[in-house]
């Protein structure tokens, strides 16, 4: 009867389709003005094509791949292990939203194709522009938001074709089908083949600038390549824009003004161009909608393009797209800087050579042929975002749009901040410490150039979205672990502001509430539990800031704050629960009043949100009654999600497609039952994670799930980011190899295999190690953590 009732639930959630599970909500009390989701509708004027689109999202070969293989070797080569398209797919609220086209690390061009189902595109899964169970290509386009659930970028459109018509400059024209027998990607390389027209597409990319390689048939119909400029993922659009075509340069460059579902809540970017092709124009000429002007060389609007020919002898030809934010000059000079030639399979190599040294920071031996998959694509989708936003030259456009210049470290933007602190921001502080600092150095100069830390950045502007003011424990991340390199007293400064007063956007809102009643007011602000528990966790974070400076009053205060989380706990119920100004609990609502996503509770429910105090674990334990009523309640959750768990719809137990919970599992450690932990991560790992374009279930959120992955299967997780304390899993391989910085640590777990999931026993640097935790100092030194693994629970870790 339960399990009915909660999937009646599920799914009367499901047909609200609200953009949920995205990371990318708004905080409707600062962004009421911010823009709706519109549906799609189908194009009328797509051609019929005979190919269905491929519904087996599975592997399946999965299961051969389970096994533990003791014939696998040490990686040495990492990139031999990732698969591009692992979470292109997925169902409904289990879209990954990833893009399988080439990428370099934290690049701004991101070129991949952008599908749809014939002419239909529905905006909610096809925030990446790619969607695996599409059967047509609609475009192919250098800039994305992959691992997103908010649709926007997708800019500057080029289309091989045959023959030119006014017809065939429209999405209705060049759109062709296409099959995933023809589609190969990997690290630094994508190639397709349409259908519709016998062209195959090969892509690869430096950090500003795309590189396109097609190879047209022996046909009378001569090649022709369409640049549609105000093409955009749906539903956004283009306000402004300008193409030029200089054949005596082989060029078409121009602008489009970019208006979509983040980008339009700050008031759209510029996204500027130059296409350099191989071969000279046999034909040239502009558009504007589908009205084609012949040999024209420039045109203006929101609904332009332009389209080249060449002699029907040449079946190659290749273009090269430099992309800026800045002007057309700065397109063309990181073009010119960074494609020097048209040596195609040389910037692949150089792609792969770049990538061979992200992924060679943790080099794996044992685990089974699955586990490695998952864990180096988990590896590679780390550094999807954030974006670097520093051209050539050290330019970069800041949130004043003003040109400033990036000397001394890379401005980074698109950072989905309350998705990103859990995982992604620990992540780089543990791998990569130069780009946690220079993450932190980019915020602080949105707040020199834009008034304030944002909550969450996209291109040019902050976008509202989401609540809390989480670059508190970003920043608090890099001081508690270590990561210096930038003025921690300025930084502290715009920190400080949010905390305490209004800011020009991404503060508090409800703030007055939080300072005055210790909580945030259902009848004055949406979302008020959540809200409670992410600023107390945040005024934590101040607080250890604080301390770090000395500013001992402030220290006291955040302190004091940071334990607000329990005046909305309603001990009658063993719930947080949103109260009034005067006092008074919202009215039970009964069975849906902790199961329901409704507005006090955000992207999550009553029970997803219990776990969220993470920088006071001992303080819930206590609010449950103590550490036995605790254990239990966590483990009916997970027990909860083992038996209730429907692909596609939103978990009501535990939710890993989501963030508010997924720390939830290694919450058992501090509760004495390290080997609940131990037993729940390796559930997770395997329920949520798989080799298929569904292997990540829900969007990856600017790699938060992958990092999560990554840290889980290395044994580790920053349950409290803003502290120096890892909690330990359950490790899946035998031996890791990790380059922290400047030293390596060596993780080692004998016997470890997807049997054997319990900790028997545990050394650091070879000394006994007895408890369920370790702190950053100790592994970012360098050294050995070791394991024994075992089939059975052990008392290793318990008090």
């Amino acid at each position: 009867m339960k399990k009915n009732l909660t999937l009646f639930v599920t799914l009367l959630i499901a047909l609200m389709l609200a953009p949920v599970g995205c990371g990318c909500g708004d905080d409707d009390d600062d962004n009421d003005d911010a823009e709706a989701d519109d549906d799609t509708a189908p194009d009328d004027d797509a051609e019929d094509d005979d190919t269905v689109p491929d519904d087996d999202q599975t592997d399946d070969d999965a299961d051969d791949d389970t096994e533990l293989d003791d014939d696998l070797d040490p990686v040495d080569n990492p990139l031999e292990w990732v698969d591009p398209f692992i979470g292109t797919g997925g169902l409904g609220y289990g879209m990954g939203a990833l893009i399988p086209g080439p990428i370099l690390p934290n690049a701004p061009v991101k070129l991949s194709p952008d599908t749809s189902l014939g002419g239909f595109a529905w905006d909610k899964m096809h925030a990446g522009g790619y969607y695996y169970p599409d059967n047509t290509i609609r475009g192919i386009s250098h800039t994305h938001l992959p691992g997103i659930g908010a649709t926007d970028l997708a800019n500057i459109n080029l289309m091989p074709v045959l023959g030119i018509s006014d017809q065939r400059v429209t999405d209705a024209g060049y759109r062709s089908p296409f099959r995933h027998e023809t589609e190969e990607a990997r690290v630094g390389y994508y190639r397709v083949t349409l259908d519709r027209f016998a062209i195959d597409v090969e892509l690869t990319s430096t950090m500003n600038a795309g590189f396109h390689r097609w190879t047209f048939p022996a046909k009378d119909d001569p090649p022709y390549v369409v640049v549609d400029v105000s093409y955009a993922n749906v539903p956004g659009t283009s306000t402004d824009g300008e193409v030029t075509v200089d054949p005596a340069q082989r060029e078409v460059y121009g602008f489009t003004y970019q208006d979509g579902s983040f980008t339009g809540r700050y008031g759209g970017m510029p996204v500027y161009f130059v296409a350099r092709f191989s071969e000279d124009f046999e034909d040239y000429g502009t558009f504007s909608g589908s009205s084609r002007a012949p040999s024209g060389t420039n045109e203006t609007g929101t609904d332009i393009g332009a389209y080249v020919g060449f002699a029907p002898a040449k079946q190659t030809v290749l273009a090269k797209v430099g992309i800026s934010v800045a002007s057309v000059a700065q397109a063309r000079a990181n073009l010119d800087a960074q494609i020097t030639d048209w040596d195609f399979d040389a910037v692949v190599t150089q792609a792969e050579n770049v990538w061979r040294g992200f992924l060679s920071d943790v080099l794996v031996e044992g685990g089974t042929a699955e586990q490695r998959t998952i864990f180096y694509s988990a590896l590679y989708h780390l550094y999807m975002l954030p974006t670097s936003f520093t051209e050539e030259g050290g330019l970069y456009v800041g949130f004043d749009r003003a040109e400033h210049t990036a000397d001394t470290f890379t401005y980074y933007t698109d950072l989905s901040i309350w998705d990103t602190f859990r995982t992604l921001h620990p992540a780089m502080v543990f791998l990569r410490p130069t780009i946690a600092r220079d993450l932190v150095i980019s915020m602080m100069k949105m707040v020199d150039q834009g008034g304030a830390y944002p909550r969450w950045a996209q291109g040019l502007g902050d976008t509202g979205s989401m609540i809390g003011t989480h670059s508190d424990s970003v920043v608090g991340d890099a001081v508690a672990k270590g990561v210096g390199g930038f003025d921690l007293a300025e930084a502290y400064e715009g920190l400080r502001a949010h905390a305490v007063g209004p800011v020009p956007y991404g503060g508090r809102s409800g703030l007055d509430d939080w300072t005055t009643l210790g909580y945030v007011a259902r009848d004055t602000t949406s979302g008020s539990v959540s809200k409670t528990l992410e600023y107390a966790y945040d005024d934590f974070c101040l607080a250890r800031i604080a301390d770090e400076l000395g500013e001992d009053a402030d220290r006291d205060l955040f302190d004091e704050r940071a334990g607000n989380y329990a005046n909305l706990w309603d001990s009658a119920t063993g719930f947080f629960r949103a109260r009034d100004e005067l006092g008074a609990f919202d009215p039970a609502l009964g069975f849906f009043d902790w199961w329901l996503w409704y507005d006090e509770y955000v992207e999550g429910n009553a029970r997803h949100w219990r776990w969220f105090v993470p920088h006071d674990v001992p303080g819930l334990i206590d609010l449950f009654g103590g550490e036995v009523d605790f254990i239990a309640e966590l483990e009916q959750f997970f027990e909860g999600g083992e038996d209730v768990h429907q692909p596609g719809l939103p978990d009501l137990w535990y939710y890993h497609g989501n963030e508010p919970d997924i720390h939830a599992p290694f919450l058992f450690n501090e509760a004495g039952r390290p080997d609940l932990t131990q037993k729940w991560v390796r559930w997770a790992m395997d329920a949520h994670y798989g080799t298929g374009p569904d292997g990540i279930y829900g969007n990856d959120d600017g790699g938060t799930l992958s990092a999560w992955y990554v840290f889980a299967a290395l044994g580790l997780y920053p349950v409290a980011p803003c502290t120096d304390v890892y909690q330990i899993g359950s490790p899946i391989f035998t031996k890791a190899t990790v380059k922290m910085g400047d030293n390596t640590l060596v993780i080692t777990a004998e016997n470890a295999s997807p049997e054997n999931i319990y900790i028997q026993e545990a050394s650091l640097n070879g000394d006994p190690l007895d408890v369920p935790w370790v702190h950053h100092a100790d592994l970012a030194a360098g050294g050995t953590l070791d394991f024994v693994m075992g089939p059975d629970p052990s008392n290793w870790g318990r008090p």
